[in-house]
């Protein structure tokens, strides 16, 4: 896929988030703050046949058993540094690019696992280049490569940073995602443009599938932190 396909999906994403009431294409803050944005845990559990949301108040109370009838793949997203978390489910599927939505409106494009884009929590991330990192990790192997990261500034014109790269595994761990144990191999993901340096980190099982990430949204944001509780 090219970099002006995945474009149009980005844009094509932004259409649809507007159809249904979500942020739209700004990456400023949109009357809400992300930690009013990314609200109650469970307000994203909200298929007829799941729990509903008022059994469980906090992420504190997001266990195993509280998601034990939710049958569809089911993510837990988390902005450490803004202090608030949601769960997301899948809304649509665009081959490898899965479109995830929480009940509040807040949405977000994974590529594999991968942070393509983000939707609804403010200082939007627009558009991400996805492919190199998520072969990657499916490969499992290390490589030096660029990377684009696409966001709005106030006056809504387009901000492009190309950051370098370096890949490399970074050993065998055991990790618990929810009172699961997975067993997986850590995956990171250094990336710098002059001014501004961060590292992404993965973690992926045998087959490739990511159960853990922490990757980079933007400035504003920081990180986020994706965990798969229902494969």
């Amino acid at each position: 896929m090219t970099m002006c396909t995945r474009l149009s999906l980005a844009l094509r994403f932004c259409a649809v988030g507007l159809v249904f009431g979500l942020a739209g294409c700004s990456s400023e803050p949109t009357g809400q703050a992300p930690d009013q944005l990314l609200a109650q845990v469970t307000e994203s559990l909200f298929s007829s046949g799941n729990r509903e949301a008022s059994e469980v108040r906090d992420i504190s109370e997001l266990t195993r058993a509280a998601i034990a009838d939710v049958t569809i793949p089911l993510i837990l997203f988390e902005l450490p540094d803004q202090g608030v978390a949601t769960t997301l489910k899948v809304w649509y599927q665009d081959g490898a690019f899965i479109y995830w939505r929480s009940a509040d409106g807040g949405s977000l494009i994974l590529d594999d696992g991968v942070i393509f884009a983000t939707r609804g929590i403010g200082w939007d991330l627009m558009a991400a280049e996805t492919r190199q990192t998520a072969a990657l990790v499916r490969q499992g192997r290390g490589a030096e490569y660029s990377r684009s990261y696409r966001h709005l500034d106030g006056l809504n014109q387009m901000i492009v940073r190309d950051m370098t790269c370096r890949f490399q595994r970074a050993g065998s761990e055991t990790i618990v995602v929810l009172e699961r144990r997975h067993a997986v191999t850590r995956f990171e993901e250094s990336c710098q443009d002059g001014t501004l340096a961060f590292t992404n980190l993965y973690w992926a099982g045998s087959d490739g599938f990511l159960w853990k990430s922490r990757q980079w949204i933007g400035e504003k944001l920081g990180s986020a932190t994706i965990q798969r509780l229902i494969r």
